[in-house]
């Protein structure tokens, strides 16, 4: 990773998002872009692990696969609350879903 990109980086991992009011898709793409980067900041994720809890029923099909991809790439046991979550949800709605989204959940 370049210096910038390290710097950006320090940046993100002490932002707090408890505060501020993430959407469903805010919250999957920021877990989404941790995991594409293998960045896991511990106190960032614990806060959309949180979040996402709260706001959990609101995910679309393709939220949910982002976020489940996220918990596994990153290893995140600390989500395995959100993890069961998103695995229920994905269950009760899996009759909505479009091919592509039970393609991204497999």
């Amino acid at each position: 990773m370049s210096t910038k990109n390290s710097r950006l980086m320090d940046v993100v991992a002490g932002c707090s998002i408890a505060s501020k009011k993430f959407n469903a898709q805010g919250l999957a793409n920021l877990a989404w872009s941790c995991a594409t980067m293998q960045f896991s900041p511990q106190p960032l994720l614990q806060d959309i692990g949180e979040e996402s809890l709260k706001i959990l029923h609101s995910f679309t099909e393709q939220n949910l696969a982002n976020m489940a991809w996220a918990v596994a790439k990153l290893l995140w046991r600390e989500a395995s609350p959100l993890f069961s979550a998103i695995s229920a949800l994905a269950l009760s709605k899996m009759p909505e879903f479009f091919p592509q989204a039970l393609a991204n959940m497999a």
